[in-house]
């Protein structure tokens, strides 16, 4: 299970211990939060603290987090033993919406965001609206940018949707009507274009320009923030 430092005090002993009681051997790694775990040392570090648990080819990697854990923990199952089990449960709304619904996995480099990467399929996604009640509230706007371009490229009425709503955005009921249709619509673009080449350019709206400034920010941007400006 990898995570990162607040979410792991957060939920980080329920969901192992839940495991363990199902009778599955769980090892923990605690990543730093957010852009700074994306390196490429980080991955080699990473890699090596896994093969050293003793991992097999049915070994199973769970992103338990946000974009970032989702990102790295993919990238290393995609690329241990050539490929391994998946399972992303997202914690955020940018990675509920976005970042966990994808078939792209990566770290950055020294030249720029996502710059290494695979792309590969998790073999589950699992989201619960209920965890977003803790998330910062900086950090609800954020996931809604990836929402809002979603909206923008693909569904006139879901924008409309967006447009009109004047309650809380932390509203749970509202929540789960955005994070089920992001990933209804994310998915159909996926199904049909998995490599970004037609139709599903329209997921790299805003990211154009989105990422090179929260690249030189040195991410103190967030991802959406960038790409609210990009779009």
């Amino acid at each position: 299970v990898f995570t990162d430092t607040r979410v792991d005090g957060l939920y980080g002993n329920d969901f192992v211990e839940g495991l363990e009681k199902q009778g599955h051997r769980v090892h923990r790694i605690v990543m730093s939060e957010g852009e700074e775990s994306k390196t490429l040392a980080n991955y080699t570090r990473l890699v090596e603290e896994v093969l050293a648990f003793g991992i097999d080819e049915r070994s199973i990697l769970i992103s338990l987090g946000g974009g970032a854990v989702c990102n790295v923990c993919g990238l290393i199952a995609s690329t241990l033993y050539r490929g391994i089990g998946l399972i992303h449960v997202p914690t955020t709304l940018m990675a509920q919406c976005d970042a966990a619904i994808s078939h792209k996995q990566g770290v950055n480099g020294a030249r720029g965001k996502n710059m290494v990467g695979t792309y590969y399929s998790p073999s589950a996604i699992c989201v619960d609206v209920e965890v977003l009640s803790t998330l910062e509230s900086r950090l609800i706007p954020d996931g809604l940018a990836e929402v809002i371009k979603h909206a923008l490229g693909q569904d006139s009425a879901y924008l409309d949707y967006l447009l009109r709503y004047d309650g809380d955005i932390r509203d749970p009921d509202f929540l789960e009507a955005v994070v089920r249709k992001n990933i209804e619509l994310k998915c159909k673009l996926m199904a049909g274009d998995p490599h970004e080449h037609r139709e599903a350019m329209v997921l790299q709206y805003g990211h154009t320009i989105g990422h090179p400034i929260e690249y030189l920010s040195q991410y103190s941007m967030s991802h959406g923030q960038a790409v609210a400006v990009g779009m």
